[in-house]
């Protein structure tokens, strides 16, 4: 190549460069905003909403989906002892009533990705739920997660301080 073509290569590549970094810069800012419209949205349901706490949990629950970019999210609550089916969004008629009728669970026996995030105090990340070894996934879940349409799951425990009080 002669000395103009390689110089003109060397031109592309620098403004290839700048445009990945703007693009990258650019991106970095709409998660950002992403999250703060998130957080934002769920403070106006709390402000409007100071002694339903439903409305709190739905807001979680589609927000969370959202910014996961998650077909399905559930919200958990729990109480010490028992873990509670706060919120549920995306899930079609068929796949709700499997999920309300699973819950509540008792922490220490239920297989849940939610339950094992709040055990372990860490997320649970799981590729395929229905490939999942039944000593750590349990039937009656797995055919629960075929009902509502599950297939992979990420479960992150809800922390207030050290107190953990559910999972997203």
């Amino acid at each position: 190549f002669d000395d103009a073509t390689i110089k003109l290569l060397v031109t592309v590549a620098a403004a290839m460069g700048v445009a990945l970094q703007n693009a990258r810069l650019f991106d970095e800012t709409q998660e950002a905003l992403a999250r703060q419209t998130a957080t934002s949205d769920v403070l106006r349901v709390i402000s409007e909403s100071p002694t339903d706490v439903q409305p709190v949990f739905d807001i979680i629950a589609e927000r969370a989906a959202a910014l996961t970019t998650a077909r399905y999210c559930l919200v958990t609550r729990f109480d010490g002892e028992w873990l509670h089916l706060a919120s549920l969004h995306g899930v079609d008629a068929e796949g709700t009533v499997a999920l309300r009728a699973a819950w509540p669970q008792r922490i220490e026996d239920s297989t849940s990705i939610a339950a094992r995030a709040i055990r372990q105090r860490a997320p649970v990340n799981v590729a395929d739920l229905l490939a999942e070894p039944d000593a750590d996934y349990a039937p009656p879940m797995k055919r629960v997660c075929q009902l509502a349409g599950f297939r992979s799951g990420l479960s992150v425990p809800m922390l207030h301080g050290e107190h953990i009080v559910g999972a997203i």
